[in-house]
């Protein structure tokens, strides 16, 4: 599944049972943030994605959160674009998302820098 580039306004994107990738396509100011639960021992049975045009701020993360097990095998990885590279840009990132995460306090948090884009797969591989 390709995400669609969305502003505050959009929606989490759920990756279909049928696929197993989310590309978050090419992003520059954007950042994209995708959570993945349902570990199943051998992949996660569901996945959702935002593809944050402008960056993590847009991203809604209460909706991103909704049916999510407060777990610790739970994943939530952000990919900063090529334009949110910063040290600044990181920290922004992060409390925006940790600052989202509300009652989910256990899941995992991973931040993938270095990328202007990605593909995370039902594993939590990200290439």
């Amino acid at each position: 599944m390709q995400l669609i580039m969305q502003g505050a306004s959009g929606v989490p994107q759920p990756l279909p049972e049928g696929d197993n990738f989310i590309h978050t396509g090419p992003m520059g100011d954007c950042v994209s943030i995708i959570v993945l639960y349902s570990y199943d021992a051998k992949r996660y049975g569901s996945a959702r994605g935002w593809h944050g045009l402008g960056g993590a701020q847009v991203v809604n993360m209460a909706a991103m959160m909704v049916g999510v097990p407060n777990m610790a095998i739970t994943q939530v990885i952000i990919i900063p674009g090529s334009l949110q590279q910063s040290d600044y840009a990181r920290s922004q990132n992060m409390a925006h998302v940790n600052a989202g995460l509300g009652a989910h306090g256990n899941v995992n948090v991973r931040y993938v820098a270095g990328r202007s884009q990605a593909t995370v797969d039902r594993q939590g591989l990200v290439t």
